[in-house]
């Protein structure tokens, strides 16, 4: 019997050959691969599934009124400045009542975020109906250095316009 490592494809162990689809190799050194060989079942992917829907339905059920309420930010108590993540809760309660304007002018980066919880929570409700696993994602050294690196520049800049808000509009919307 020939021995396979626990990455290769094992077609004799799936039932329904027509639900697998070819691997694709993307460029920049990224790898998608959907899966075959594992089986369906809850994981960790899951658990983030179920926080992202807990904060879309708190946001956009929960009264704005009660945000005056919320803990103010640390980081901004002790430097005076706003932090990177400042805004991130008023641009998520804002898009949740689909005020997209007033959201982005309090957090760009809270606003795009929102939107990429919007869109994971229902491609993973939708592999939760269809039973399918989650697609493995490979990233090269490259590749992840790349993303480092974009995600960095992202949340400064992100942060360097809620500093321009601070500094010279001075105002919070």
């Amino acid at each position: 019997m020939e021995r396979r490592a626990s990455w290769q494809r094992d077609d004799r162990s799936v039932n329904d050959q027509s639900s697998y689809l070819p691997a694709v190799r993307l460029k920049y050194g990224v790898h998608l691969s959907p899966g075959h060989n594992r089986e369906f079942g809850l994981g960790l992917a899951d658990a983030y599934l179920a926080v992202a829907l807990l904060a879309i339905l708190v946001a956009r059920f929960v009264p704005f009124s009660l945000m005056d309420g919320l803990a103010p930010c640390t980081f901004r108590i002790i430097t005076g400045i706003p932090c990177p993540g400042c805004g991130f809760t008023r641009s998520f309660v804002r898009t949740a009542n689909l005020d997209f304007a007033g959201a982005f002018l309090v957090s760009p980066l809270g606003t795009l975020l929102f939107l990429f919880l919007v869109l994971f929570v229902i491609l993973g409700l939708l592999r939760l109906v269809l039973r399918r696993p989650w697609p493995r994602i490979y990233l090269s050294r490259r590749a992840s250095i790349g993303v480092g690196v974009i995600t960095a520049v992202v949340v400064l800049s992100n942060w360097g316009y809620l500093l321009i808000r601070h500094f010279v509009i001075g105002d919070w919307a």
